[in-house]
């Protein structure tokens, strides 16, 4: 057969197979892949996946994407607020360069929080929040970290906060 699949009509054919799918013959005979349930993106006739969206499609994914961003974005703002409060609010509080990240701009703003070490990345978008914290080289010792993983982290914030409402 010298005809492309359903799904490429205008592809050139090489050797029976349709040039738009470049994996089956275009007479062959298929079992229903994920096509058959109706999902978006897949090839009705080969069932191969790499189908590019429609353009509406693609601009409906487009604006989630952005939306997710923006709302990403949004929830990091709200987190830069409160670590700015609680810098102000502890004895120590420094931030330096982050070491960690390429792009420019990015710090670490370190907090000692009922004894222990809590650090958080800052955006450069948030930069601005944090010009009251003293401002150290990446050698300084109140800047240097010391392991802890961000579940850790937030173990010792619940605990030392069970710790504080006793106190009220």
């Amino acid at each position: 057969m010298t005809q492309p699949c359903e799904q490429h009509p205008h592809a050139p054919t090489f050797d029976g197979l349709c040039g738009g799918c470049t994996q089956y013959p275009t007479d062959m005979v298929k079992p229903p892949g994920p096509a058959a349930t109706g999902t978006t993106g897949y090839c009705p006739s080969c069932g191969r996946g790499d189908v590019a969206p429609s353009p509406e499609a693609y601009e409906q994914q487009r604006q989630r994407a952005e939306q997710a961003e923006a709302e990403r974005d949004g929830a990091y703002r709200e987190r830069a607020h409160l670590v700015a409060l609680l810098a102000a609010m502890t004895d120590d509080a420094v931030i330096t360069y982050a070491p960690d990240i390429e792009e420019p701009g990015w710090q670490i703003v370190y907090l000692t929080i009922g004894g222990q070490q809590c650090s958080w990345h800052i955006a450069p978008r948030d930069a601005e929040l944090f010009e009251h914290v003293e401002r150290v080289g990446a050698l300084d010792v109140r800047a240097l970290w010391d392991g802890h993983t961000t579940e850790e982290k937030y173990q010792h914030i619940a605990a030392h906060t069970a710790e504080l409402a006793k106190g009220n």
